[in-house]
């Protein structure tokens, strides 16, 4: 049986969990930023059951769940521009991310 293998960078989607992103150094830090929104969200209960459950389910969020965790500066084209940089186009994910800033 061959080894399941998840997406590599290039290949990346909005449904790919953030945790195998982190070859990209954009992708730790979106996991990381991740990382540290639940720990907030946990304070105090992390060695509780749903403490515990919160921070192994940040390992299988796909990053589409950031549009929910952001609280609203971060829409679905910032995200996929964000995804364009993950995968490694970071210039063009930088310029689509100015242009919709830009559209504001």
């Amino acid at each position: 049986m061959p080894p399941n293998k998840g997406p590599e960078k290039g290949h990346y989607t909005l449904n790919t969990p953030v945790s195998d992103m982190t070859d990209s150094f954009i992708g730790r830090l979106v996991f990381m930023f991740m990382q540290k929104q639940i720990r907030q969200m946990i304070q105090g209960q992390e060695d509780t059951p749903n403490g515990l459950f919160m921070q192994v389910m940040v390992k299988e969020m796909p990053l589409r769940s950031i549009l929910m965790m952001s609280g609203g500066p971060l829409d679905r084209r910032k995200l996929e521009a964000l995804l364009m940089m993950i995968n490694g186009q970071f210039f063009k994910g930088l310029g689509a991310i100015l242009k919709v800033k830009k559209s504001h």
